[in-house]
């Protein structure tokens, strides 16, 4: 696969041989995963934590995959590859995330009992 020059090239080359990756994506994959880790562990707050992280990933992925789909903007301006297989994997990202943004609180309203009020023993 022949990888498009770029204006930040720090550790530019094919993971896997298949994913354009330079120092930005992976630096960018840090907070994500940070994230992720964060909302995980949020105790009885985690549904929503999940639903929110959910629309950020899809809102961010996105825009991402769709980037990547343009020959003018497959490099972000020479500082990030979004081309090849990135783009399927962003693709990929945003529509679980848009999925469980949305169908989530659908099937968990659904399984949740409503708070009633108990008298005081």
């Amino acid at each position: 696969m022949h990888c498009p020059s770029l204006n930040f090239t720090a550790s530019y080359d094919l993971f896997l041989g298949i994913f354009p990756l330079n120092i930005l994506n992976k630096v960018a994959m840090i907070p994500f995963g940070l994230a992720e880790i964060i909302v995980s562990r949020s105790g009885d707050k985690s549904l929503m934590g999940s639903i929110t992280w959910s629309k950020w990933v899809f809102f961010v992925m996105g825009p991402l995959a769709a980037l990547g789909l343009i020959p003018a903007t497959q490099t972000l301006l020479g500082l990030m590859p979004l081309y090849g297989a990135e783009v399927a994997t962003h693709g990929a990202y945003a529509l679980i995330a848009v999925y469980f943004a949305h169908r989530l609180p659908i099937t968990a309203s659904s399984k949740i009992k409503p708070l009633t009020k108990t008298s005081a023993v």
